[in-house]
């Protein structure tokens, strides 16, 4: 898992014994219409740090799949790319009509959720904006899906029965990171 900071995501990565990195990155939105060149700058100058990082974390792992946990995030993305891994973004949310962001910059954020492997949305309501806003397609999953329901363990996930997962994004509960750490602990479990 690649973290932005410190807080509960890492104590509860430490506790469960799932390896991490903190790598500091900024989100990649804006209040609409409040326009700050020199944030934005500095903004656009973390995240290219931070992607170089993410970079040779990828190739140092050999990760095989990058997982971003939300689409005010594009660092996973923009690595994943570079790298050519294959990535999958998890939308979870509508940022003008949720939040009242917007992204700084809409028509690379098109571009890298166009260019993802998959797209997964929470909802049929931000599917429907994916394809609408962007013209991508996207797999419908709630939150909260039955482990067991879809766990298939006679299926390895590559020839060497391992499956390196990278998850890039913010420790927010609302964001399903535990989540994505509770479903790495039980495939690491289950192994």
């Amino acid at each position: 898992a690649v973290i932005p900071s410190e807080g509960n995501l890492k104590r509860e990565l430490q506790r469960r014994k799932i390896p991490f990195y903190i790598i500091p990155f900024c989100e990649n939105h804006r209040v609409m219409g409040a326009r700050n060149w020199k944030e934005e700058l500095k903004k656009s100058f973390q995240n290219m740090q931070a992607m170089v990082r993410v970079i040779c974390l990828i190739r140092k792992e050999g990760v095989d799949i990058v997982h971003s946990n939300s689409t005010a995030a594009d660092v996973g993305a923009r690595a994943a790319l570079f790298t050519r891994t294959p990535h999958v973004y998890h939308v979870r949310e509508l940022m003008e009509e949720d939040f009242g962001w917007e992204y700084i910059n809409k028509s690379k954020m098109k571009a890298l959720l166009q260019k993802s492997g998959a797209v997964v949305s929470i909802s049929k309501t931000v599917q429907e904006a994916c394809q609408k806003k962007y013209g991508v397609r996207s797999i419908q999953i709630y939150n909260a899906v039955n482990i067991k329901r879809y766990y298939q363990p006679h299926r390895p996930f590559f020839a060497d029965n391992k499956m390196k997962l990278l998850f890039c994004g913010g420790g927010m509960e609302n964001k399903g990171a535990m989540d994505a750490v509770q479903a790495v602990k039980i495939l690491k479990d289950k192994k």
